[in-house]
């Protein structure tokens, strides 16, 4: 009984390891495989591991955008994904991998945001995208309400990303990657302090001009 116990106990702990390793692999097939095309250059990074709760709000332009945010922060973070990208399912599985977060693209999101603010509380991060989907043409989009109302929720810091590059090496109707230089730029965290719920959509604007402000274009 007692060695039953003792696999049972360490069950887990293989598991989360095993599923670390497997992401390890994974970011390293990739920047293997984008050597040829790109190189990324970050600045700014800031120390996450040592940051506690927060989310990190960067600008959308290729589906490049996650494997280079990631590989720019080095230490696992937490994606949130519409659901109808997460249930492709020829990726569906790297996604349950990676512990992305799905977004119902028409139901209430309330168990999403259950989830993040589970997330948050265990010290991790998270990423949300604020403009909800990928850019058509490499522009900087409106943030959305609903992403506002999340953010609002959460009362954490917001470091907003500028993700420069991606558009030009795969963009979103694009077949196959062109070589071009990738700039992945860190602004200086945004304080939500005591927002209020009809300030949801003014926050979000606030940090959709701090993304720009850190360099992605915008009309």
């Amino acid at each position: 009984t007692a060695r039953r116990e003792a696999v049972g106990m360490s069950s887990p702990l293989r598991s989360s390891l095993w599923l670390h390793a497997l992401r390890e692999v994974a970011l390293g097939l990739f920047y293997f495989a984008k050597t040829p095309w790109f190189s990324v250059q970050v600045e700014n990074r800031p120390a996450i591991e040592n940051m506690g709760p927060v989310i990190i709000a960067p600008n959308h332009v290729s589906f490049l955008d996650p494997l280079v945010l990631q590989g720019a922060l080095r230490s696992h973070v937490t994606f949130m994904m519409t659901e109808g990208i997460y249930k492709r399912p020829f990726i569906h599985w790297f996604f349950r991998l990676w512990g992305v977060i799905p977004v119902p693209d028409d139901r209430n999101p309330a168990g999403a945001i259950r989830s993040v603010l589970r997330t948050l509380r265990a010290g991790r991060p998270i990423v949300i995208f604020p403009e909800g989907r990928v850019s058509s043409d490499g522009l900087l989009k409106k943030g959305r309400g609903g992403v506002g109302m999340i953010l609002s929720r959460c009362r954490v810091p917001v470091i907003p990303v500028a993700i420069m590059g991606t558009y030009e090496v795969l963009p979103r109707h694009g077949r196959w990657p062109r070589p071009h230089r990738v700039t992945v730029r860190f602004g200086e965290p945004i304080d939500p302090g005591d927002l209020a719920k009809t300030e949801s959509q003014a926050f979000v604007d606030r940090v959709m001009d701090a993304i720009a402000a850190e360099g992605a274009p915008r009309r």
